[in-house]
């Protein structure tokens, strides 16, 4: 059993892709950058998680668009998508049987030419 789990662990660590060198980074396309991206996220916001009354979702944050990219998992093929990345920042409403509880959420997300491309979703 242990031979078989060491082999599944070499596996999973070498699929995963390395960090893009500085050549990578200065030579990729990022696209255009998006003409409104506050626009983009709250169409996606309510494709994603829909009315954003409904979900309970408050305080919507955006932070700083900049240029980024996001690696896939080490299940996903291909290799690094480059666009231009923010973090959205907000609360939203967390039942658990009778008790209602706030839940923090930071997502990263990637647009590129005016499309969300990748999404990273954190909760605190």
């Amino acid at each position: 059993m242990k031979p078989l789990l060491l082999l599944l662990t070499t596996l999973f660590l070498s699929c995963a892709a390395a960090t893009p060198s500085a050549e990578e980074l200065a030579a990729a396309d990022y696209g255009a950058p998006p003409s409104n991206h506050v626009d983009v996220i709250k169409h996606w916001m309510n494709e994603t998680y829909g009315n954003p009354q409904s979900a309970g979702i408050r305080d919507l944050k955006f932070g700083a668009l900049v240029r980024g990219y996001h690696m896939p998992s080490a299940l996903e093929s291909g290799g690094p998508k480059f666009g231009y990345e923010v973090e959205v920042s907000f609360s939203r409403s967390a039942t658990e049987g009778r008790r209602t509880t706030r839940q923090r959420v930071i997502v990263m997300l990637l647009i590129r030419n005016d499309a969300i491309i990748s999404n990273k979703e954190f909760t605190q």
